[in-house]
């Protein structure tokens, strides 16, 4: 083996998308793995896997061995049979590979990487649910009253019905005894709630705000963690603390809506220590656990926390057993919530009202982390928000909304400098707005933690236009701010899991991080909500604060529970998992089974008696309640939604029948695929029958049907060319502004540009007056706005939420048409490489981090063509594109120039 072939190996070894896992479900995982070296041309041709048990020993604890003639390193199937519960697995690989000097070269055998199982099923547990007992309950139920609103609904009636929440933090404890010998210690541990885990005063475990947003009716995730480092011979206290969370506090929808699930939080531990000896000891949650009263009155998602340092109670109360399901606990899946990154502050002033401002200078996601030296008996209030006004004063976006507060509230005992971290709740900021000190708080002294699903990013890009760097960076920012457990539409009003925020956005969502994970995660919490009919509702998980609110039987919408459909597709080709629509299929169907009979039972009143024209109605979903293209600029948002309901959902429908039929022969259901082939055709006659005169649309003149038509295909040939043609006139009348709302912005840019109007996209593209993405950026902003006028040209602030990602979708668009970076075949197996929006710019420089490893393409402008700088992953294959000219690369680093 030559010198350069030593430098290949085997490299990123992932069990189940995450790295040497803790606690998974006994069922067979599934491995990837990266080939890494510079060698030019490196392509797998085989591979085999070794899994072994209980020790790195491949000969004495060999459990499976496989192997394959295969090009495949992407989900894996670990093929060891009955997994053992509460067990450690090795496992390595090792490939055949070719190259462009060598072929049939096997690599040494990689490093070893593990998994650990976690607890088989409810059957494993000993542990049982717990809370702090009624008498702690007694005063923690009255105390809390002090801090409720009064008449927030404007209906005193209502302080009287409304319980509000906001009890004090249970702390809950037991002290144990353990013997010398220690060689293993796990803790499997979750809540209904939140909850955080102290052994012998050291916190376990990197995550925040754990066990995860799920819908705790059906699923609740456990995590695992070593906690053999924590404990000691002798005595050893366990100390947990739980927070209302998503469960029983206000944690979403627009009031800020309380007890989703449940009105007190829950714990459910079960720790097992292992000796030299062989013995197991159990600490399981029980009513031998107490509980006590500390500093944190309150802590809440949506309100913030009460810390009050004047509250000394020693009272020490019991703990109950409570009957809560077991069936639903089930190992965490993907990565948790962890804290990503620490921000400095960028200022610190007072505004015109004299409260001390700090200015981090970015739009986050997460909490602050202050040191306060507060005055005896003074209390210091924190408030959270996304801007400022012109005039430089906190910008409050919460007064309509009842449970909002945003605001933590320290109350000093005695003169004392802290260092504070809210534990249980996080709010949507920039800015901090601190009332309460006696002193200028110095910089230094505040920073801001960020905090979100610990996904790694994958997606780079720059270039020689600021402005637009800057937008992907918003992009990204609102990204890492609304994927935190789940994908929410802002992390400061509603934190709520929209369907269709979801699916607009994950194409794009892939090329920034690896979200394969965390939407698979989602999309199992979607086929949980799946209502009886098929209805994938609006939001998921759907609590209370949407379903007792529903406008429609099972509230959902067109471009909204079709999340069910098309994101399960976007992710099979982002990462080539054939689990993303196998997992996902059925739960499809059901959707489509739904649609179609609204469709087919409902039409609009006005052809109830026109016996010639009702029959196409039965392939046209038109009726009922749809959010139309949301936010359509220029009207008002719910008018633009009567004015774009009908057509959108009918687009919709036809859109989701031709993925069907796609997806339906990737998966080799042939009687679907006909089946779903016939639907477009009938769903395709009638709109056109319905919605098209004289080569436009008939009543439809904004340009997002235009957009949707195109993109989805329901115009073809010389037809497909008038739309365009009309949709361009419709851009140049706006002042080449876009008209075009969540559902199809998305599709702008590349059906200007797929049509041959390029000009127009890249006017579009660069644009900044409102509305326009580069706006934006003009006026400041560090994330993505949901209204694309949040902000007018004067200052003046409009918007409610300044971190919504929908309208980030258009990053793909940049990604391949300036980046230069295309997918050929799924999971960038093969890779198309073809800048082509370069006007008016001097370089662009991408990398997108692969399935297969990195994929980067640098470009420059030099006299008559580009010079190219290209790293083709390993396993894969490229075709570069440049005028006339078109090259076939491999995988290895590329440097060249054409025309």
């Amino acid at each position: 083996m030559s010198d350069r072939d030593c430098q290949l190996n085997v490299v990123d070894l992932r069990c189940d998308h995450l790295l040497n896992p803790m606690g998974i479900a006994c069922s067979n995982p599934y491995v990837s793995w990266k080939l890494h070296g510079e060698t030019r041309g490196l392509k797998q041709t085989a591979y085999e896997i070794q899994a072994a048990i209980h020790q790195p020993d491949f000969e004495k604890g060999l459990v499976s061995e496989q192997g394959n003639q295969s090009d495949d390193s992407y989900a894996i199937e670990l093929d060891i049979g009955e997994l053992r519960e509460k067990t450690t697995y090795y496992w390595r690989v090792r490939v055949c590979v070719d190259t462009e000097e060598e072929q049939g070269l096997w690599l040494p055998w990689s490093e070893t990487a593990s998994f650990e199982t976690g607890l088989k099923d409810e059957r494993s547990w000993s542990a049982k649910w717990i809370e702090a007992d009624e008498e702690f309950y007694a005063i923690a139920d009255e105390e809390c009253k002090q801090y409720w609103k009064l008449d927030p609904y404007g209906d005193a009636e209502n302080l009287n019905r409304r319980d509000q929440g906001l009890r004090k933090v249970p702390y809950l404890s037991k002290r144990v005894e353990l013997k010398t010998g220690i060689i293993k210690a796990r803790v499997y541990i979750t809540a209904r709630g939140l909850y955080e885990l102290r052994v012998n005063g050291r916190k376990v475990g990197p995550c925040v705000l754990a066990p995860d947003f799920t819908a705790y009716d059906k699923c609740i995730y456990y995590q695992t963690f070593d906690i053999a480092a924590e404990l000691q011979e002798g005595s050893n206290l366990f100390e947990i603390q739980l927070g209302d969370g998503w469960y029983a506090g206000h944690a979403q929808g627009i009031p800020g809506n309380n007890h989703l699930y449940g009105v007190r939080p829950s714990l459910l531990m079960q720790a097992e220590i292992q000796y030299e000896d062989g013995m197991t000891e159990t600490i399981a949650s029980d009513d031998s656990f107490k509980a006590s009263m500390g500093p944190l009155q309150y802590a809440d998602l949506f309100m913030g926390e009460y810390y009050d340092l004047q509250v000394k109670d020693d009272r020490i109360f019991g703990t109950v057993e409570n009957d809560y399901s077991m069936s639903v606990v089930t190992p965490q899946r993907g990565e948790m919530i962890v804290a990503t990154e620490v921000i400095d502050a960028r200022r610190v002033f007072r505004d015109a009202e004299g409260s001390l401002i700090v200015d981090f200078g970015q739009v986050i996601a997460g909490r602050e982390r202050l040191v306060l030296t507060g005055r005896a008996g003074s209390t210091v209030t924190i408030e959270h928000s996304e801007e400022i006004d012109r005039e430089g004063v906190f910008y409050d976006v919460m007064p309509t909304f009842p449970f909002h507060d945003q605001k933590n509230t320290i109350r000093f005992a005695e003169e004392k400098t802290i260092a504070y971290e809210p534990q249980f709740s996080f709010q949507g900021f920039r800015y901090l707005r601190i009332r309460g000190l006696n002193y200028e708080i110095k910089p230094e002294d505040c920073k801001a933690v960020v905090i979100g699903t610990g996904m790694p990013v994958v997606g780079k890009f720059e270039c020689s236009n600021p402005d637009l760097n800057q937008f992907m960076k918003n992009v990204l920012w609102s990204q890492r701010g609304n994927m935190l457990s789940i994908p929410t539409d802002c992390p400061q009003r509603e934190r709520a899991g929209f369907t269709g925020d979801a699916q607009v956005f994950g194409k794009a969502a892939a090329l920034n991080m690896d979200v394969s994970g965390f939407f698979a995660r989602w999309l199992e919490q979607c086929r949980y909500e799946q209502l009886e009919r098929g209805q994938i509702p609006i939001v998921v998980p759907y609590t209370k604060a949407y379903s007792e609110i529903e406008p429609n039987p099972g509230w959902t919408s067109a471009g909204w529970g079709d999340a069910i459909v098309f994101l399960p597709w976007e992710m099979y080709q982002a990462y080539g998992d054939i689990r993303f629509l196998s997992e996902n299929y059925q739960a499809m169907l059901r959707w489509m089974d739904y649609v179609e009979t609204c469709a087919k039972e409902t039409m609009p009143e006005s052809y109830y008696m026109d016996f010639k024209n009702r029959h196409r109605h039965k392939h046209l979903w038109n009726t009922g309640h749809h959010w139309g293209d949301w936010q359509v600029p220029g009207v008002d948002a719910f008018k633009g939604v009567e004015l774009t309901k009908e057509v959108t959902a009918s687009l919709f429908y036809y859109r989701q029948a031709s993925m069907m039929m796609r997806i339906s022969q990737e998966l080799g259901e042939s009687e679907k695929h006909e089946y779903f082939k016939e639907l477009s055709a009938n769903i395709h006659r009638s709109f056109h029958q319905e919605y098209v005169a004289d080569g436009k649309l008939s009543g439809y003149e904004w340009q997002g049907a235009y957009v949707m038509a195109i993109a989805f295909g329901m115009v073809e040939g010389e037809l497909k060319g008038r739309f365009a043609a009309r949709l361009n006139e419709l851009v140049a009348e706006q002042g080449f502004r876009l008209q075009t709302g969540f559902l199809s912005t998305p599709f702008l840019l590349n059906a200007l540009w797929d049509c041959g109007y390029r000009d127009t996209a890249l006017k579009l593209l660069y644009q900044d007056t409102a509305p326009s993405w580069l706006y934006q950026v003009k006026q400041g902003a560090t994330t993505v706005w949901e209204e694309w006028e949040g902000k007018d040209r004067d200052g003046v602030l409009r918007g409610s939420s300044f971190n919504h990602y929908a309208f980030g979708c258009v990053c793909d668009f940049i990604y391949e048409k300036i980046g230069g970076i295309g997918k050929l075949e799924k999971g960038f197996k093969r890779i198309r490489i073809q800048p082509e929006a370069t006007e008016g710019l001097e370089f662009a420089e991408t990398t997108i981090d692969t399935i297969y490893g990195e994929l980067g393409v640098k470009w420059n402008k030099v006299d008559g063509g580009y010079r190219y700088r290209i790293k083709i992953p390993p396993n894969t294959t490229a075709v570069v594109v440049g005028g006339s000219s078109q090259l076939e690369l491999g995988s290895g680093v590329h440097e060249f120039e054409l025309a």
